[in-house]
């Protein structure tokens, strides 16, 4: 039977145009390697793997302007320990949470 890993959001950003972490749970340490307090207030972009980059930042610009009301999108995120390399993460933004944060949470495989 496949593992299901903890879907629980471990991260919230704001809708700025640097997507500022607001908010970071325990849970980051596991999955990026980092403290919260080494994250909350950084932008969240630093984070998205080069390759995916201009595609994030795109969409999350496009979400600002556009006002969506649901996004779900899939991204590699940095780890600290450079030897991890990136991590699948999954960034939703819907109705049920106020309009201007982001949830980042760990996907489903």
């Amino acid at each position: 039977m496949p593992v299901q890993p903890d879907t629980t959001p471990f991260g919230i950003v704001d809708f700025s145009q640097e997507a500022k972490w607001l908010f970071m749970t325990e849970s980051v340490t596991e999955l990026l390697g980092y403290e919260p307090h080494e994250l909350i207030g950084r932008p969240s972009l630093e984070l998205v793997h080069p390759d995916e980059f201009p595609r994030v930042r795109q969409l999350h610009y496009d979400t600002i302007q556009q006002d969506k009301a649901a996004v779900l999108v899939y991204l590699r995120m940095k780890h600290k320990d450079r030897c991890k390399g990136y991590v699948l993460c999954g960034v939703n933004s819907s109705p049920q949470r106020p309009r201007r944060q982001r949830v980042i949470r760990q996907p489903r495989r």
